[in-house]
């Protein structure tokens, strides 16, 4: 198949092109190596249809098969090019309702399904003392548009609070609970296959399937189709984060593209089948049949040291060895420089373990992340 995929997404990139597809990648500057692949350069912040008009105008000859958004910021465009060119999936609106989330939040809250309370403002700053009226404390001021929790700031004290925020900012309430997520394959609006995952240290550790109660289940899964009915999600993958707590099922927001935290390459583990792959087909409207129960558990865990420079990194080679451990990469090396990590996708290397269920997984996981001692000295 020839795919056009919009951002450069390695892991995504290379399970494509595993498959055999040829794949054309849509990304904002050249590469400083010409890559085995051909690429366009465009501006993925550009909302405006004409320009993603003139950007497909040469690429119509080509006859791509599927347009497919490998990144959140990538959503947005890969809607505009299947709009110019002709091709069959998320329609615009749909995709400004899964990454404006002043909007997803409005249509989630007008279908009368749990959320936080919000606060935007449109044309103007929005002033501190207003929001805290509002909402009370603690609240979470985070960006329109984004993910990983990059540019999220959590507000407890009036002290804290800025006197104005921007219209690219909202404000919402503090949820509390079990933060989880819900993977879920679509295929003319009909939800194929979901997996719940466990947040085991949030933003570092996932497992999956997470193990919930029945009555924790049939919440989670109820939450999950009433946000993908209201959104009018018709195919792809998403991945909807939520809380548990005393009031139910309580919506966080929804990605309409493959998740982050390895969880992907988790699902193969876990079910069985090639979750890119599947991610294609969905994609493409076709008829999806894997396996709906796990085989095991897998999860997964980042290293992000503390900001400083790296002195010395041990037992990388004895955490290789440890049992259910099926892959364990680190990206650093004496000398380099950690910065602060500013979202949940930055990483400086992961574990993936494997076991019969998710107590095992958590062990090993445990076991084999403490194997690996990274010496930082501060400062930078």
């Amino acid at each position: 198949m020839k795919i056009l995929l919009v951002d450069k997404r390695k892991d995504a990139l290379h399970a494509l092109q595993a498959q055999g597809h040829h794949v054309t990648v849509v990304h904002e500057q050249p590469f400083l190596k010409q890559p085995a692949f051909p690429i366009v350069i465009a501006d993925l912040s550009n909302n405006e249809l004409s320009y993603w008009q003139k950007i497909a105008g040469p690429l119509l000859p080509v006859g791509f098969d599927a347009v497919l958004a490998s990144s959140e910021r990538a959503v947005l465009p890969a809607a505009f090019l299947r709009s110019a060119l002709g091709i069959p999936g998320t329609s615009i609106e749909v995709a400004q309702k899964c990454t404006n989330k002043v909007i997803m939040k409005t249509v989630i809250s007008q279908a009368k399904i749990p959320c936080a309370s919000f606060t935007f403002a449109d044309n103007e700053d929005l002033n501190g003392a207003i929001i805290i009226k509002r909402l009370g404390l603690p609240l979470v001021i985070k960006p329109r548009i984004g993910s990983g929790g990059r540019n999220n700031k959590v507000i407890y004290q009036h002290k804290d609070m800025p006197s104005h925020i921007s219209p690219l900012f909202l404000a919402e309430s503090l949820v509390s609970g079990i933060e989880m997520s819900i993977e879920s394959f679509i295929v003319n609006g009909e939800i194929v296959f979901t997996n719940i995952t466990e947040y085991f240290q949030n933003r570092f550790a996932n497992i999956l399937p997470a193990e919930i109660s029945e009555t924790q289940q049939r919440l989670v899964h109820q939450l999950n189709q009433a946000v993908i009915k209201a959104l009018n999600i018709q195919q792809g993958l998403t991945h909807l984060e939520l809380f548990l707590n005393q009031q139910g099922a309580i919506f966080g927001e929804i990605a309409l593209r493959p998740p982050g935290g390895h969880i992907m390459k988790l699902v193969e583990y876990a079910y069985g089948f090639n979750a890119w792959n599947a991610w294609l087909m969905v994609e493409c409207g076709q008829k999806l049949i894997v396996n709906a129960y796990p085989q095991q558990s897998a999860g997964m865990w980042i290293y992000y040291p503390p900001c400083g420079v790296v002195k010395a990194i041990d037992g990388v080679e004895h955490a290789r060895q440890m049992p259910g451990v099926k892959t364990c990469r680190l990206l650093l090396k004496s000398g380099d420089i950690i910065s602060e990590r500013k979202g949940s996708g930055e990483q400086k290397g992961y574990i993936i373990v494997t076991g019969s269920d998710r107590d095992t997984v958590a062990k090993r996981l445990e076991r084999a992340y403490q194997a690996i001692t990274i010496e930082v000295l501060p400062g930078m």
